[in-house]
């Protein structure tokens, strides 16, 4: 009978996880700021990729306080929300990408996002309105 000796190797790696995309530093392109129709354009969202933001439908009840608050993680856009008190909404974006430092449309072949998170906190506004 014969035996085999199987033997494993663990070799270190190291890996520098860097995020796909990064959303930080937009500017209003063209609109009102915070409004339905508003574009932003952010510069260098990836390496030789640009992107044009959209704000496209904003329910009733809800206000946009800051597009981007710059909490959690900072290449995330985490717009800041005011709800009326007992409302549900939401806010619908577009994102289309561009070849950096023109407005020539550029696919994307994958683009990772995270599904919705609401942290809503009491803002204290004497309204009851709450922050999200």
């Amino acid at each position: 009978m014969k035996k085999f000796v199987t033997l494993f190797f663990i070799l270190p790696f190291a890996t520098l996880a860097q995020p796909d995309y990064d959303f930080r530093n937009g500017i209003l392109y063209s609109g009102t700021d915070l409004q339905i129709g508003a574009v932003y354009r952010f510069n260098n969202v990836k390496s030789g990729v640009d992107a044009f933001v959209t704000i496209t439908n904003i329910s009733p009840g809800i206000t946009i306080a800051e597009l981007d608050a710059g909490s959690g993680y900072p290449e995330a856009l985490q717009p800041t929300l005011v709800a009326d008190p007992g409302a549900n909404g939401y806010l619908e974006m577009k994102f289309d990408f561009l070849i950096a430092g023109t407005n020539t449309p550029m696919m994307q072949t994958k683009v990772p996002v995270t599904p919705i998170d609401v942290d809503g906190y009491n803002n204290f506004d004497g309204l009851g309105n709450s922050v999200y």
